[in-house]
Parts: C-alpha cells; sequence; structure tokens
C-alpha cells in the first residue's frame, strides 16, 4: 500500500473518531465550551489533512500514474559488441516468436512502478522509480524470478514523446555475465 492510501486510511479512522467525539460533545450539554472548541479544532485540522491527502493522492496519480498498464514487446533488439558499421543493434524478434510478449506495469504510488515481463530465460520482476522532474523517464532494477541463479541487471524506461502509449526500454545485465545489452519498444495494449 503506498503513502498516500495509508494516510487517508489512518486520517479517515481518526476523522471518525473526532467526529464521534464532536457530536458527543456537542449533544451533551455538561462539557465546557473549552472542550467544545477543542473538538472542533480537532476535528476541522484531521479533516484538512485528509483532505489534503486526498488531493495529494490524485495529483501522484494523474502525473505519475499515467503508464500503468499492459503493454506488448514489439521490438527487441541486443547490442553486438563486434559491430563496427551500420548499427550495434541486432534484432531479436524472431527469437521472441513463441515468448508472451505481454508486459505488466503496475503503479504502486510515489513514483515507483512494478513490472512484470517474460523472456527466453525465464520471468522478470522490476521496480522502477521515475524521476522527479521529467516524469517521461525511469531508472529501476530488474531480476529474473524463475532461474535457480541470480540473474539482475538495470531498466531505463523512457516514453515516447511522439506516440503516448509506446515505451522505449533501454536494458543492461550486470550479473551474471554483463553482456547482454540493448532495447525494447512496448506498446500498451
Amino acid at each position: 500500500m503506498n503513502r498516500y492510501y495509508s494516510n487517508i486510511s489512518w486520517f479517515s479512522i481518526l476523522l471518525f473518531a473526532s467526529g464521534l467525539a464532536l457530536l458527543v460533545t456537542t449533544c451533551c450539554c455538561k462539557y465546557s465550551d473549552l472542550f467544545k472548541d477543542i473538538t472542533i479544532s480537532l476535528f476541522s485540522a484531521i479533516l484538512l489533512l485528509w483532505l489534503s491527502e486526498i488531493r495529494d493522492l490524485v495529483r501522484d496519480n494523474s502525473k505519475y500514474g499515467l503508464y500503468a498498464g499492459t503493454y506488448k514487446r514489439t521490438e527487441i533488439y541486443d547490442v553486438d559488441h563486434k559491430a563496427t558499421i551500420d548499427s550495434k543493434y541486432i534484432s531479436l524478434i524472431d527469437q521472441y516468436k513463441n515468448v508472451d510478449p505481454k508486459i505488466q506495469l503496475r503503479y504502486l504510488g510515489d513514483r515507483k512502478y512494478k513490472i512484470e515481463a517474460t523472456y527466453k530465460e525465464g520471468k522478470v520482476t522490476a521496480i522502477i522509480y521515475l524521476d522527479s522532474t521529467n516524469s517521461g523517464e525511469g531508472n529501476g532494477n530488474y531480476q529474473y524470478s524463475t532461474k535457480l541463479t541470480t540473474d539482475i541487471g538495470n531498466y531505463r524506461v523512457l516514453a515516447d514523446t511522439q506516440a503516448s502509449n509506446k515505451l522505449i526500454v533501454y536494458y543492461k545485465n550486470i550479473i551474471p555475465s554483463g553482456l547482454a545489452e540493448g532495447y525494447e519498444v512496448w506498446q500498451r495494449l
């Protein structure tokens, strides 16, 4: 649960409790005016905090939650480390014809995404953090969840500025070989 939902939950509980205390103090005349004023102030402060958390949640989702959804891998390229002319990228799309092309991006709040994808070697889980000043760019790490050996690398996600439903993902393996490097194109379904 992200911090906005957690804070809203706690403020909802506090708002209910302070609203109940306010109701009791206004209905029963035996309490002093000072106690009534304190409960009104407490209720108002909690209500203000609750509303500001809801506002911040909406702002966070509208600015950083834009990329959540299901994508399809339409292109995948690997770096040819021996290339000397033309392009250093070679297409791997033929090798991925029998691999599930669907990629799930789930927004977790606070500029954080969880990505689940499948490759020839198995399933990958990644956590990406979007840049705070440029919401169209993010970085994070991926790890194979179905391999017996540790296999970890970096993702760099870039939103295509000309096509709002397309992401360019640069990948670079760190462990074990450090040789896998390239990019993919993900299209929103």
